[in-house]
């Protein structure tokens, strides 16, 4: 399998989105990683979106529980797969 369906794959699964937690499960650096997710946000398989903490109830993740508290209140960085990206996962 290519690397971008194994990222898109992990992401997928992620809890919590973590590039050196993403860089671990593909071992590989965080730069690696950082190109890659940017491959695939400019392929149009992930957004990557800034949640602020009032906002929790509406991010995507927000089911798998919240990191609000341990963030002091700052906007969380995340990352959505897009209708297409869930797509290529099916595929």
């Amino acid at each position: 399998m290519s690397i971008l369906f194994n990222t898109l794959r992990e992401v997928n699964a992620m809890n919590v989105y973590s590039r050196e937690y993403l860089a671990r499960r593909l071992d590989t650096s965080q730069e690696v990683v950082n190109h890659i997710l940017s491959k695939l946000e400019k392929m149009g398989y992930i957004k990557e979106e800034n949640i602020a903490i009032s906002k929790c109830s509406s991010c995507p993740s927000f089911k798998n529980g919240c990191m609000g508290p341990v963030t002091g209140g700052r906007p969380i960085t995340t990352l959505t797969i897009t209708d297409k990206g869930k797509r290529f996962l099916d595929m």
